[in-house]
């Protein structure tokens, strides 16, 4: 498992204060001769090998033999950064000892345990390159507590690191979102690693030249500081041959310091700028939310963002008319039904499906956006337009609409199937209104005690419509 890639001067300054064998008596040193020496065994790399657990030993100097012994769990405990922040305060972690008890004859080495190889992104991901450093390791030795200070473990062998090379240039979009834009060379780096008891060296050579780098992909990338995520890469392009275009979506702000990770998926292989033959890993962007609504148009309808924060302006708008014949008939029973709820002269002009689609993948607003459709001819032989949300299961919820003599506009937080609907025009529209009211009537006699007028009702709504020779409403 590839790790960090690490340039030469920061592996040297991390390593000049190093000092292999750290032990303690009773918790410190005595004339530099210590008692017991506690060391963690360090590996060498091979292909065949994917993980190292560590193992740490423990070396008695001593005339006598002494037990080591763990706490009430039998366990030792090792004080260590969890992540590589230098700001990072050392936090304990708890592993049990090979046996409850462990005795160390006089002059004698012995393993007290093993740590097994945890996460990527943990502190024990023992993957080959890597080096633990400044580990305080505290154990009980003849029932006294005793800490180990600066134990460190590595793991050798010959590092192979790529090394991308590129300059990133940041855009903000004022929407939230950077671009990124940069073409990247790829070059391999080769280090010996070497430890011993007295220290770690990394012996490295000149970068040999691959070549562009070429196939990656927008999982493959994500913005980091200090060993945390910032943000999202909403969208990732290689517009041209190892020329990539970034989308970065983050919260406003001034940002320096920041890496490009090209391996998210399995490592950190961070963009470097060679800049005057030192290697530059960090870079700067901005990011703002521009006070002006973001504007998302489409053949047959518009977004303008009214509160939502979360829609940069390379947002795709679906907006796609629904057929009725597209929807299971079931449901599509339940949707006439509750539009007859509404209104016994309404009727269904359109149904659309409606989507914010960024980068193939749908969305949803984190706040209001208004959606803006054009009248067409047939939602003009209508009056009363209105929108309704249908759920999954038919029914409807009315949104509030503006009509005005061109287009149709309603404020929504959320994207799903949407439906006009509307009364058809006629010469003498009091015919709905009465025939309407006439339903109403039926429907409250036809609860109750009074179910069994319900019959009476619909003769005499029979003969109202055969007087007005109208036959639009066959289902009450």
């Amino acid at each position: 498992m590839k790790k960090k890639i690490l340039c030469v001067f920061m592996i040297l300054v991390l390593l000049i204060s190093m000092f292999s064998i750290v032990s303690a008596e009773n918790g410190g040193w005595e004339n530099n001769k210590p008692d017991f020496t506690l060391q963690a065994v360090h590996q060498e790399y091979k292909e065949t090998i994917r993980e190292y657990p560590m193992l740490l030993t423990l070396t008695n100097n001593t005339d006598e033999a002494v037990t080591v012994t763990g706490d009430e769990n039998d366990q030792l405990t090792i004080y260590v950064k969890p992540n590589p922040n230098p700001m990072a305060e050392k936090e304990p972690f708890k592993f049990d000892l090979f046996e409850e008890s462990i005795v160390v004859a006089a002059g004698e080495t012995k393993e007290i345990a093993r740590i097994p190889t945890g996460g990527t992104d943990c502190w024990n991901a023992f993957y080959h390159p890597k080096l633990v450093e400044d580990m305080d390791v505290e154990i009980n030795i003849n029932a006294v507590s005793i800490i180990f200070y600066g134990v460190y473990y590595g793991i050798t062998g010959i590092i192979r690191n790529p090394l991308y090379l590129g300059k990133i240039i940041s855009t903000d979009n004022e929407d939230g979102t950077a671009t990124l834009n940069f073409t990247l060379t790829a070059y391999e780096e080769e280090f010996e690693f070497v430890c011993s008891d007295y220290g770690c060296q990394v012996i490295p050579t000149d970068p040999v030249l691959i070549g562009p780098k070429t196939g990656l992909k927008k999982s493959d990338f994500s913005i980091q500081k200090e060993g945390h995520l910032l943000g999202e890469i909403i969208k990732a392009e290689e517009i041209a041959e190892a020329e990539y275009e970034l989308v970065w979506q983050h919260e406003a702000g001034e940002y320096e310091g920041i890496l490009l990770n090209t391996a998210s998926n399995y490592g950190d292989f961070f963009v470097c700028d060679d800049t005057e033959g030192f290697l530059n890993y960090t870079f700067i962007a901005t990011i703002t939310h521009t006070e002006d609504p973001v504007v998302i148009e489409h053949e047959d309808a518009s977004l303008e963002t009214a509160g939502a924060t979360n829609i940069p302006k390379i947002v795709n708008l679906f907006f796609k008319e629904v057929e009725e014949e597209e929807i299971d008939e079931e449901t599509m029973e339940v949707i006439e039904g509750n539009v007859k709820e509404i209104s016994v002269k309404k009727e269904i002009v359109h149904i659309y499906d409606i989507a914010l689609l960024l980068d193939g993948e749908e969305i949803q607003p984190n706040g209001p956006v208004k959606i803006t459709i054009p009248l067409d001819e047939k939602m003009k032989k209508y009056v009363d337009l209105k929108v309704v949300y249908i759920t999954d299961t038919g029914e409807l919820i009315e949104v509030e609409a503006l009509v005005t003599d061109d287009e149709i506009s309603f404020i929504t937080e959320h994207f799903s199937y949407y439906a006009i609907l509307g009364t058809p025009e006629t010469e003498e529209g009091g015919q709905d209104d009465a025939l309407d009211i006439i339903r109403k009537v039926l429907d409250f006699f036809a609860t109750g005690y009074l179910k069994g007028l319900k019959k009476v009702f619909e003769l005499f709504l029979d003969l109202i419509k055969w007087f007005l020779d109208f036959e639009t409403i066959k289902n009450l």
